[in-house]
């Protein structure tokens, strides 16, 4: 089988280190692959596996008479794959085009809660088969996209977890690590975790607590914390390459994002075997089962999630049997393995 992936950009989010996860799995089973970018530092990387990736100039209205959209076409063609799979929604149009031309099957991978506006024309979508990452994805598309059911897939991520380095507890006293590694987006919750923080220094609760982060919001993240008056007391790292050296040295990692599809840095945390707090929203309470590989507060709720850190503080045993069953989860139900099992089952439902 040939696939061709179309994805606009390979950075450092979870949904492309779950497209470079699904790509190997789908190589060493024999399947040929191929990408599509307009660009991404992470280019390297998937050639470096042995993936192919080519770059094309970003492609806005793909028509026949834009030269960007039939260099692509020409890509595309010189492939000719069975079906092409569109990873973002910047990519769409391109996709629905492209799979036109060459007779195709089309593949819509939503990874997160996308305004209505984001998405084709409902008579076009309702053709196309759309697959996503969560329950909760599922049923927003439904709900309000006003998609049928029948033709939403739901496949969750898979992860890789001899990439994820496992994390030693401290056998004994120390001061723990509390932190979060995240995109600098107002969505993804970055003052409600430095007004946490600001919260458990009053409380006298001791922590080093970090934020791990890149793009374009950094700034004005680090006013927050200095508003606060937290910002000595928060150490800030700009890393946009390889997240999962700072992520590993967490005792506690969070995630107090206001919308997520599914969560794929609470997997990376787990894979590591540090337990997650994180909001109760989306596909976050597929992953963190709370008080078992984790602990879920009300999205937007600082004084909730500074609660749940301060519980975790004060019991660091349970730190150690939560990230174990969270590493002993990934290992059962989202491992990279699985992943390409039920992909290649929703492919072969086309036929």
């Amino acid at each position: 089988m040939k696939i061709l992936f179309l994805r606009d950009f390979l950075g450092q989010s979870g949904s492309v280190s779950n497209i470079f996860c699904l790509l190997k799995g789908l190589k060493k089973r024999n399947h040929k692959v191929k990408i599509i970018t307009w660009g991404g530092f992470r280019i390297d990387e998937f050639i470096d596996n042995s993936i192919p990736v080519k770059q094309a100039k970003r492609v806005r209205f793909p028509s026949r008479f834009s030269k960007r959209f039939g260099k692509v076409v020409d890509i595309a063609r010189s492939f000719q794959p069975d079906i092409i799979q569109v990873e973002s929604e910047d990519m769409f149009r391109t996709g629905y085009r492209l799979s036109e031309l060459l007779n195709a099957q089309l593949v819509f991978m939503v990874h997160q809660f996308l305004p209505r506006k984001k998405f084709l024309p409902a008579h076009i979508m309702r053709e196309v088969k759309i697959v996503t990452v969560s329950q909760a994805l599922r049923e927003y598309l439904v709900n309000t996209v006003r998609l049928d059911k029948e033709q939403i897939a739901v496949l969750r991520n898979g992860i890789d977890t001899a990439a994820y380095p496992t994390h030693e507890h401290a056998s004994g006293p120390s001061t723990l690590i509390v932190g979060m590694c995240d995109r600098y987006m107002p969505e993804r919750g970055h003052d409600c975790f430095l007004k946490a923080c600001s919260l458990l220094l009053d409380r006298g609760k001791v922590a080093h607590f970090f934020v791990c982060g890149y793009g374009e919001g950094e700034e004005q993240v680090k006013e927050t914390a200095r508003r606060l008056g937290i910002y000595k007391d928060v150490t800030f790292v700009y890393e946009f390459k390889d997240i999962r050296k700072i992520m590993s040295l967490y005792d506690i990692f969070v995630i107090p994002s206001k919308k997520e599809g599914l969560g794929y840095r609470a997997l990376e945390a787990m894979a590591m075997g540090i337990p997650v707090i994180a909001s109760s929203t989306g596909g976050l309470m597929d992953i963190v089962h709370d008080e078992e590989t984790g602990l879920l507060f009300k999205p937007g709720d600082p004084e909730k999630m500074a609660d749940k850190i301060e519980y975790l503080l004060d019991h660091p045993d349970e730190i150690r049997e939560m990230g174990e069953k969270g590493a002993e989860m990934i290992q059962t139900s989202f491992s990279a393995d699985r992943m390409v099992d039920d992909m290649l089952a929703i492919y072969t439902s086309y036929k």
